[in-house]
């Protein structure tokens, strides 16, 4: 766990995604919550150290499961998109059990865990903004379209943090397999004219602002190859085996995920030709 700013801490190192507090004088703020249980009770007992007046409110900042199955261990009303809700109401159930049968093998210890999560419902859902004032310290929680149709931004104007879920990735190729991407672009042009100084990404270390202006690159140029491929007359399969191999070079795949990214690329290329096939 690290302070990354006056009582704002964030935790890198929880299975699945990011997760940050927000410490005010009435309760503490969570940005997200960690998806294993045990992981869940770990972040719980530190909150409980960082805030004497408990936990005031649980902001999710997309209908993953990596960010909202631990919501259930945490006592306090969540606050997420309505599309977050719409989407925990239809599939929680099921995405919980994919879950559990995932780490069944590997982990099982885990999926046992696992088996006592509730799935819980927003309590507060909104679908552009709201603001939140505890104590001395205002939050403000926007709408940041493009990565997924419900992800929102958490911004802090007091340290100028921004929680900005998988909206800002840094040396790593987003997924935009669920994107759209033109909105996106317009997500980051907007951060990028805010006062930000420290950005915290849903996955790896909290970055400065400038991180913004290569995701906008990497975004507008695999929409500028696609797009030339299209106009060519190529098909969507002739469209991925032409860009992908270019795509690929930005960022060296982990060990042993050298297949998982090519399919990862995959998605999101087929996603922006169909974009552009429907014209946006």
């Amino acid at each position: 766990m690290k302070e990354i700013a006056n009582n704002i801490y964030v935790e890198t190192g929880f299975h699945g995604a990011n997760v940050g507090a927000i410490i005010t004088e009435a309760g503490a703020v969570l940005v997200d919550t960690p998806m294993i249980p045990a992981d869940a009770w770990r972040w719980l007992r530190r909150i409980a150290r960082l805030s004497k007046e408990g936990i005031a409110f649980v902001i999710s900042t997309d209908y993953s499961p990596v960010r909202t199955l631990g919501n259930c261990f945490f006592p306090a009303p969540s606050i997420a998109h309505e599309n977050t809700w719409s989407e925990i109401k239809a599939h929680g159930e099921a995405a919980l059990q994919r879950y559990i049968e995932h780490f069944k093998e590997k982990e099982p210890k885990t999926a046992a865990d696992l088996a006592d999560v509730r799935i819980v419902l927003p309590e507060i859902t909104l679908t552009d903004g709201l603001a939140i004032h505890k104590g001395q310290r205002a939050i403000e929680i926007m709408y940041l379209g493009g990565h997924t149709p419900a992800t929102l931004g958490v911004y802090v104007p007091d340290s100028k943090v921004l929680f900005s879920s998988d909206v800002v990735a840094t040396e790593r190729h987003v997924n935009l397999s669920q994107a759209q991407s033109l909105e996106w672009l317009q997500s980051l042009e907007r951060l990028s004219q805010m006062d930000i100084e420290t950005i915290v990404p849903g996955h790896g270390e909290p970055c400065p602002a400038s991180a913004i202006a290569p995701l906008i690159e990497y975004i507008t140029e695999m929409r500028r190859q696609v797009q030339e491929q299209y106009q060519s007359g190529n098909s969507r399969r002739e469209t991925v085996d032409k860009v992908r191999a270019t795509m690929l070079e930005r960022f060296p795949a982990p060990a042993g995920a050298k297949d998982a990214l090519a399919r990862q690329v995959r998605a999101s290329i087929e996603r922006v030709y169909e974009e552009i096939r429907k014209g946006s």
